[in-house]
């Protein structure tokens, strides 16, 4: 099957998920700490000046449309700008700005609504395979609506903001399961943020995705490592491995990019660079680096890139076995 992108109207389920606490309602002053750091952290790609994000043709003859299914297209809906005011249901989660700007209202929701626990290891609905980390404040939310949440940060800790979340959107002909455990050291300038989420659609069409990215908001060095696909024999599915600057002039960025018909192929990119860019480069990539990232190479090809055994994609990918106060298959938090 093709992935597709998801374009549902879910910035308006957001805010009604979280009771009171919609865009724009935000309760604490850290709410946007991970947007804020992401932006900084990550390469943001311009769309094209009276582009449409999916028209047009790129310059190469790799694939025929700036599209789903073109690696440089992939590329830029990871990383596209995103504008809440024009895109909230336009862009989904896969894009990693439109994750941060939900993560806004997942943070609020918990430091509004936890409940103080003695400081404790809380273990994501979906295993990340991070290092054991502790909390001392969550919940659990199961309102009637469906919109279920799980919450937990650490409080105590004021220079390092701890956050661990886990929701599900319900749609008409899907559901969406999500998790996000994100770091912001504010001393250091160091985020490190997992994001995975399972779109489960009625009958076929299912896809998931993975975007683990750290980095260091002050020098704009980053590292990512990305996935999207299902794990349905033969599907179509898209690994990333990228590490370099996302700011700053003469700067560049590494990315190395697996799919079903590219086996780990170079694409060099200036900091800075839009989508007019991306779709000018050759969408079929390289086996060689260019000169302006041969010293980011040693450091991406030491990423393990993702695969789709490392995806979230079924309800026993959440909390498998199920434990405590979160049963398997949900987005829960088990925690005393």
């Amino acid at each position: 099957m093709k992935i597709r992108h998801l374009l549902p109207m879910f910035a308006v389920l957001a805010a009604l998920a979280f009771h009171g606490c919609g865009s724009g309602t935000s309760s604490s002053s850290d709410d946007s700490i991970y947007y804020n750091a992401v932006q900084e952290v990550a390469p943001s790609f311009a769309p094209a000046a009276g582009a449409a994000s999916v028209a047009g043709k790129t310059s190469k003859a790799y694939t025929a449309s700036w599209e789903t299914g073109n690696p440089l297209y992939e590329l830029f809906y990871i990383f596209r700008q995103f504008d809440p005011a024009t895109d909230s249901g336009v862009i989904d989660t896969s894009n990693i700005f439109k994750t941060t700007w939900e993560g806004r209202n997942f943070f609020s929701n918990t430091e509004s609504n936890c409940i103080a626990i003695t400081e404790q290891t809380i273990a994501p609905p979906f295993d990340f395979g991070n290092a054991a980390t502790a909390y001392d404040c969550a919940f659990n939310e199961e309102p009637a609506d469906g919109y279920d949440f799980g919450g937990a940060v650490r409080k105590s800790d004021t220079a390092v903001k701890y956050g661990l979340f886990g929701f599900l959107w319900p749609n008409a002909d899907h559901n969406e399961y999500g998790v996000m455990q994100a770091v912001m050291n504010t001393t250091t300038s160091d985020l490190d943020l997992d994001i995975a989420v399972w779109v489960n659609y009625e009958g076929e069409g299912d896809y998931c995705y993975r975007n683990d990215i750290t980095g260091n908001t002050e020098t704009h060095a980053f590292a990512l490592r990305s996935m999207k696909g299902n794990k349905v024999a033969g599907s179509s599915f898209l690994s990333v491995v990228a590490g370099g600057f996302s700011e700053g002039t003469g700067k560049y960025f590494l990315a190395k990019i697996t799919t079903n018909d590219l086996n780990g192929k170079y694409y060099c990119i200036a900091a800075g660079d839009g989508e007019a860019e991306l779709r000018a480069m050759d969408a079929a990539g390289s086996d060689t680096v260019d000169l302006n990232c041969a010293e980011y190479q040693a450091a991406v090809d030491a990423l393990t890139p993702l695969t789709t055994a490392d995806l979230a994609c079924a309800s026993s990918d959440f909390n498998p076995g199920g434990t405590g106060t979160a049963a398997e298959g949900t987005i829960f938090l088990n925690y005393q």
